[in-house]
């Protein structure tokens, strides 16, 4: 089966600060894309210094400035902006793109009417040697929590298209708190339809991201984990917190109340795991010290326990 063709225009996003290096070949392979319908290229400029600007003129890429604040995902909000097509696609100036990749997301959006969005995969143009690994394990959590969770787990921002109107009437990358142009805009393009996943969109990208010590690279992983917890967390955090405000601030007893019975829980989880032989939290059917270990028997479910063996200085 043939591809469908896409009626409507393309817009190619591509935020840029001192990209002479890897502008150039960027530019020419999308230039050489097999994509019937139109397209364009823009360029939203983060204030480069180097001959940037003039390469991308070269290639009949708008350029559009954004100095005021260097930050890449300003810079995509920019260029998104000044898109005039019907679908939006996320690029990177250090990334090749394969000619049929503009048809396959044109493909995408025609055969699936509820797609909102679409992502694909990437693979280094030097791979480091650890870098089959990170491919099978990006891959296979897409393909498992798109048709679990309506959208895919892993957002390359590098190779992400969706429709512009949608991306409008939801607030573009606008107060996204986290990876604003990757699980940030998927999560919330979700809510208008499915972000779909095709891994076959793959693209080629530079691995100066990843050139770096392997402990620097799990230090980072480690902070964008945390980051993305904390993300999570927030707002049902922030929702309880509210209540409870609320609630305190109606009804001074309440917040007497439930600070005494969370009091009351955390004294009685301590205790029973520094002083299980108390009786107070379980019956002691036995104890017994010597020089070397102290030992109780506990009741726990009707069985006997032998608890808490911790040996002595003699």
């Amino acid at each position: 089966m043939g591809v469908l063709e896409f009626m409507g225009m393309i817009s190619v996003v591509i935020p840029a600060l001192n990209e002479e290096k890897y502008l150039p070949d960027c530019l020419k392979s999308l230039r050489n894309q097999d994509y019937t319908g139109t397209y364009e290229i823009i360029i939203a400029d983060n204030g480069s210094t180097d001959n940037t600007v003039r390469i991308a003129q070269d290639f009949q890429a708008r350029v559009v400035p954004c100095p005021e604040k260097k930050n890449v995902f300003y810079a995509r909000q920019i260029g998104a902006d000044a898109a005039q097509g019907d679908i939006i696609a996320q690029a990177d100036a250090d990334t090749l793109y394969p000619r049929n990749w503009l048809s396959r997301i044109a493909d995408r959006f025609e055969k699936y009417p509820e797609v909102v969005a679409v992502t694909g995969r990437y693979v280094y143009t030097e791979p480091p040697w650890w870098a089959v690994v990170e491919y099978v394990i990006r891959t296979l959590t897409n393909m498992w929590t798109v048709p679990i969770l309506g959208r895919p787990w892993v957002v390359s921002g590098a190779t992400f298209a969706f429709r512009r109107d949608t991306f409008v009437k939801l607030g573009g990358y606008h107060d996204i708190v986290y990876a604003p142009d990757q699980w940030g805009i998927a999560s919330r393009l979700k809510r208008a339809g499915k972000v779909s996943f095709d891994s076959k969109l793959r693209v080629i990208t530079s691995p100066r991201s990843v050139k770096k010590p392997i402990f620097r690279i799990f230090k980072e992983g480690l902070i964008n984990w945390g980051r993305w917890v904390k993300y999570l967390l927030k707002k049902p955090l922030s929702s309880i917190g509210q209540f409870i405000t609320k609630v305190f601030h109606k009804n001074k007893m309440a917040a007497v109340l439930v600070s005494a019975i969370l009091a009351l829980i955390i004294f009685v989880i301590a205790g029973g795991y520094f002083l299980p032989t108390a009786s107070f939290f379980r019956k002691v059917y036995a104890f017994e010290k010597n020089p070397c270990v102290t030992l109780a028997v506990l009741q726990k479910n009707g069985y006997g326990l032998l608890s808490n063996v911790r040996p002595h200085n003699t």
